[in-house]
């Protein structure tokens, strides 16, 4: 069995805001003090890159790459899972293989943040190669999250005066 993937819709986006996993509702709920809903709807609306993807049949995780700064190349990737990424970790490892290219695909810079609770995002950032920061206070409520980047290996980086 492997996932499906599809181009995400909004009815990806209403069903993901009931199923996610809690962290991943607190993690939005924190950051921003909105519902995950709401975010979620934003994502989709402003981001040119949404997926969902399904296992055994069942929506498992909406992904995407928001673009902050297009003449930069800057852009925030999101990712929003149910507890079915848990049952499926070998197969969760190879789409994230295929999930880092797309969400990378025409940017130099990548950046969000990532609540200091959500230990399972924590790991997965950071096996897809993105560089985890210590914790700052973030969001409306100061919770302590993890910054989070990678930068393309021909992103110039400014030099030290």
């Amino acid at each position: 069995m492997r996932f499906i993937t599809v181009d995400a819709t909004s009815d990806h986006m209403a069903e993901m805001s009931v199923t996610a996993r809690q962290q991943d509702k607190d993690e939005v709920f924190y950051q921003t003090g909105r519902p995950l809903r709401e975010c979620l709807d934003y994502a989709y609306a402003v981001s040119p890159l949404s997926k969902a993807s399904y296992w055994d049949g069942k929506l498992a995780v909406v992904w995407g790459t928001e673009t902050f700064d297009k003449t930069k190349a800057v852009g925030i990737p999101w990712l929003t899972a149910t507890p079915a990424i848990y049952k499926a970790k070998k197969e969760f490892k190879e789409l994230s293989v295929e999930m880092g290219k797309q969400l990378r695909e025409g940017y130099l810079y990548l950046a969000n943040h990532v609540y200091t609770k959500n230990t399972a995002a924590i790991k997965w950032i950071k096996w897809m190669n993105f560089v985890v920061y210590p914790p700052v206070r973030h969001g409306p409520q100061k919770k302590m999250f993890h910054p989070f980047d990678w930068r393309s290996p021909i992103c110039v980086q400014p030099q030290a005066a």
